[in-house]
C-alpha cells in the first residue's frame, strides 16, 4: 500500500509539472504590403522595419522591408505560437501591436488581427507615410513633397503665388494650406475641405459621413464640450455589423480619388451629447 501511495504522489507531482509547460504550436504569419502615403508599395529598404509587439512592449518578431514579390508583398512576420502567452510567443486569440521603424522615427499602425491559428498566414497591408519631403515654413516643420507642389504648380502660378506658404489660407475656407495638403484637399477650392457632411442615428449607432481622399489615413476624435475641449481618440466601426471597433481607417485608393466614408459610433447611454471631428494621421 505504501508503495502505491508513493507512486500516486509522484504521478500527481509529474502531472502538475506538465500542466505548467508552454507547448509550442508553430507560427502564425502576418504578410502583406507596406505602402507610402501615395498608396504605392515601398521597395526594398534595409532601414525600414516592421515589428509585432506584445501589449507589454516585448517585441516578438521583426522583419526588414524587402523587394516586393509579384503580388506586391514586401514584409513577412513569423509569430511563434504556444499554448500560453509569454515573452517569446503569443497565445491563440492574442492581439499584437504593429510598429514600423524608419530611419528617424517609429510609427504605430492599427493593431494586427488576433492570432487565429498555428501554421497559417494572414494578409495585412500597412501604411507608412514618410516625411522625407522638403521643409517649408519659418521653422521647417511643415514637410511637403515636391511632387505635390508640382501638381498644384499651375494653380499657384494662375493665382500669382511663386512660393508655397504652409501657413496661408489661399482659398479662405479657414483651413491653412498645410492642413489641406495633409488632408488631400484642394487649397484653391473653398468647397473642398475635410469635414463631416452628415450626422445622425443609423443601425443602433451614430453615423458620421465625410469626404475622403485616397492614400490617406483617418481617425476620429470626440469631446464633451467645445468650451476648452479635451479631444480624445474615438473608436468606431466602418460597418455597423463589425464585431470590433477601430481607431483608424486607411483609404487605399490613389490619392487623386475621393469618396464618401461612413463611420459608426456606439452611443453612450449616460452621455448628454458630444462633438466629433475627423483627424488625418
Amino acid at each position: 500500500m505504501k508503495r502505491r501511495l508513493l507512486c500516486l504522489a509522484a504521478l500527481a507531482v509529474w502531472a502538475g509539472t506538465a500542466l505548467a509547460v508552454n507547448f509550442p504550436y508553430g507560427t502564425y504569419v502576418y504578410a502583406g504590403s507596406v505602402k507610402n502615403y501615395r498608396n504605392e508599395v515601398i521597395g526594398a529598404d534595409p532601414d525600414l522595419k516592421v515589428q509585432a509587439v506584445k501589449t507589454n512592449g516585448v517585441v516578438l518578431a521583426t522583419t526588414t522591408i524587402t523587394a516586393p514579390t509579384a503580388s506586391g508583398l514586401n514584409y513577412r512576420l513569423e509569430i511563434p505560437v504556444s499554448s500560453e502567452s509569454s515573452d517569446r510567443s503569443a497565445a491563440l486569440g492574442e492581439v499584437l501591436n504593429c510598429v514600423i521603424l524608419g530611419r528617424t522615427r517609429a510609427v504605430s499602425c492599427e493593431p494586427f488581427p488576433p492570432v487565429a491559428e498555428a501554421n497559417a498566414v494572414r494578409h495585412v497591408d500597412l501604411m507608412y507615410a514618410t516625411t522625407t519631403d522638403l521643409p517649408y515654413g519659418t521653422n521647417g516643420t511643415a514637410r511637403v513633397s515636391d511632387e505635390y507642389l508640382a501638381g498644384i504648380g499651375y494653380l499657384m502660378r494662375a493665382y500669382g503665388h511663386d512660393q508655397y506658404d504652409p501657413a496661408a489660407d489661399w482659398d479662405g475656407d479657414g483651413v491653412d494650406n498645410y492642413s489641406e495638403y495633409r488632408a488631400g484637399t484642394n487649397p484653391f477650392d473653398a468647397s473642398d475641405r475635410l469635414r463631416i457632411t452628415a450626422f445622425g442615428p443609423a443601425s443602433g449607432h451614430m453615423a458620421l459621413q465625410f469626404e475622403y481622399a485616397g492614400g490617406h489615413l483617418y481617425g476620429l476624435q470626440s469631446a464633451r464640450t467645445l468650451d476648452r475641449p479635451e479631444w480624445m481618440v474615438q473608436r468606431f466601426k466602418v460597418d455597423a455589423r463589425d464585431a470590433a471597433d477601430r481607431a483608424t481607417v486607411a483609404m487605399d485608393e490613389p490619392d487623386d480619388e475621393v469618396g464618401v466614408m461612413t463611420l459608426y459610433v456606439a452611443p453612450e447611454p449616460d452621455a448628454a451629447g458630444g462633438f466629433y471631428r475627423i483627424e488625418v494621421k
